[in-house]
């Protein structure tokens, strides 16, 4: 294996493991919310910028020596890391820092309730039918203000505030269970 060779393949490492482990992680945040991987994204930063500077040492070596043709693509990909990194510093600041709320609706008295949605602010979420004895369950990023349930029961539309909820406060481990009895409706605290 000659030296050119090497210090290639080195550079390629160091540009495509950093971003395959990076998206991964941001990817998988998304999916699960969960505090660890904002940890491991962190870590993940730190060990691609060091990445970065030894794959840019293995570009330097490739420009001096016999064989410059082959620094070009991990050269590209390298810089196009750190524009990634930048990307998935955004994303992943901005899931951490404003993460959905877990919202439930219980329908617990005998009658369905029909065309049940959530009024919060300006936001609605919406569950459909809802069975006796049965729930639904929603993750949705939404901002503050009142919380309204509305739904149709026994033919009549029947509207009950649950009160002003600053949403800001709520960490995404928590959920907002609302239980709709016959004609009333409450906010359910399970922590």
């Amino acid at each position: 294996m000659t030296n050119e060779a090497e210090h290639y393949r080195r550079a390629m490492r160091c540009a495509i493991v950093p971003a395959i482990v990076g998206v991964a992680i941001l990817v998988l945040h998304r999916l699960t919310y969960n505090d660890f991987l904002i940890i491991a994204g962190i870590a993940a930063l730190i060990v691609g910028l060091i990445a970065y500077f030894f794959g840019m040492r293995s570009v330097y070596a490739l420009r001096v020596s016999a064989a410059p043709q082959l620094m070009r693509w991990p050269n590209i990909l390298l810089n196009f890391n750190l524009l990634l990194a930048v990307f998935c510093v955004f994303a992943g600041g901005s899931m951490a820092f404003n993460p959905p709320i877990l919202w439930t609706v219980m329908n617990q008295g005998t009658e369905p309730a029909e065309n049940v949605w959530i009024e919060h602010g300006q936001d609605r979420i919406t569950f459909g039918t809802l069975a006796g004895g049965q729930s639904a369950t929603v993750r949705r990023k939404i901002g503050g203000g009142n919380v309204r349930v509305i739904w149709w029961s026994m033919g009549a539309q029947q509207v009950c505030d649950i009160g002003h909820r600053d949403i800001d406060s709520v960490r995404h481990t928590e959920a907002l269970s609302i239980v709709i009895d016959h004609l009333q409706a409450k906010e359910r605290r399970d922590r």
